[in-house]
């Protein structure tokens, strides 16, 4: 007599080893190298696919869990890629990298206490994981009292065990030279920084801080030169000319400035305070028309900007238009009543217009604001 299975239990294990769409049958060993392949090309959810497919395989193989969760936190599915994590601890909980994910998961989540211990963990685990170091390091210096010379020098001395277990550890380099700039130690920050580069040439933020590094030192030409390679290497970045502008104006080279911050504008149109620095370079080049179109951006951006106002007011007052200079100055006034250099502003543009009585108002409100201390007492 045959017995037949229940058709509810016949459907649940032709899903359990059902392929995922687009991917082939296969073992479990070829699951797992098929989607290392892809996750290798950076197609995460190509990976994902095979993982998944891994664990359908082999639904108690911690390897098989663990890979799965590396693709989706690649993937951003950092609620699905803690599940998975989970189930691979729970099938081995002395996997180093299975803790090593997790602090990346927390990492994304920015509970860095969280990472602390989870890449403490791993370390434990495997003293020789390098990125355990790195990701420890980060979490601790961002959790820092900065002038906590303690938790600095923590930090650093997981920076330098992880580029000694690793030496081709970029991150590390890169890490170290970030610490070292926050405690203004530029000529450290640049060596290890130069090392990065040497192995990652292509990583614009190298260059964005060795450029930092260098302005320190007052090597004004190397970090002119570190800004250029960084846009070269990343010409879609508006940062990277914002960065270039404020170099160029602070040099007075008002031109190049002006174009670093009109190539901003382009890539980055609704960071209104583009507009504001590139219409004082305007001003600076007296093109007071520019100037009042970009603060006039400004405006129409956040209405309640009262530097904005007393800045355009000020152009207006060169271009000869006082009424208009008396309508920006009052709006200043309005939002910010305690500076005498805006009532100053409008007492000028008022003599401008014949109108003394009132000038002479402001004028008087101004002087006791010059007066006044800059912090009551209390």
């Amino acid at each position: 007599m045959k017995s037949h299975l229940p058709l509810s239990l016949v459907l649940y294990l032709s899903i359990c080893v059902a392929p995922a769409p687009g991917v082939e049958p296969g073992t479990l060993t070829q699951y797992l190298k098929k989607g290392d392949a892809e996750l290798a090309k950076k197609n995460y959810a190509g990976a994902e696919s095979y993982y998944h497919m891994a664990v359908r395989a082999e639904p108690k193989s911690a390897e098989a869990h663990l890979a799965r969760a590396e693709s989706l936190y690649k993937l951003g599915k950092l609620a699905f890629a803690d599940r998975e994590v989970n189930l691979a601890i729970g099938i081995n909980p002395r996997l180093a990298k299975a803790y090593y994910i997790r602090c990346l998961i927390f990492e994304s989540k920015k509970k860095y206490k969280d990472v602390v211990r989870e890449a403490s963990r791993a370390i434990s685990l495997d003293p020789k994981l390098a990125d355990a170091y790195i990701r420890r390091a980060r979490a601790i210096y961002t959790l820092a009292d900065f002038s906590s010379d303690h938790s600095q020098g923590m930090a650093l001395a997981d920076l330098k065990k992880a580029v000694s277990i690793d030496p081709k550890n970029t991150d590390g380099y890169y890490y170290m030279g970030v610490l070292y700039m926050g405690e203004d130690r530029f000529k450290e920050a640049i060596t290890y920084l130069s090392k990065a580069i040497a192995m990652t040439p292509k990583d614009f933020r190298l260059y964005r801080y060795r450029a930092m590094a260098y302005s320190g030192l007052k090597q004004e030409d190397k970090a002119l030169a570190d800004l250029t390679m960084a846009i070269k290497v990343n010409p879609g970045s508006g940062p990277l000319y914002k960065a270039r502008g404020s170099f160029y104006e602070a040099k007075g080279r008002l031109k190049e400035a002006r174009a670093d911050y009109s190539r901003s504008i382009e890539l980055e149109p609704r960071d209104f305070r583009l507009f504001f620095l590139r219409g004082g370079i305007a001003s600076r080049l007296n093109d007071h028309r520019a100037a009042v179109a970009d603060y006039t951006r400004v405006i129409q951006a956040n209405g309640f900007d009262d530097d904005a106002f007393k800045k355009r007011g000020d152009e207006y007052f060169v271009l000869g238009k006082y009424k208009e200079a008396v309508a920006d100055y009052t709006e200043a006034i309005g939002l910010n009543a305690k500076l005498g250099a805006y009532f100053e502003a409008r007492a000028r543009a008022y003599e401008k217009l014949g109108d003394l009585e009132k000038a002479k108002v402001d004028r008087k409100m101004a002087g006791k604001l010059f007066k006044a201390p800059a912090v009551k007492k209390i």
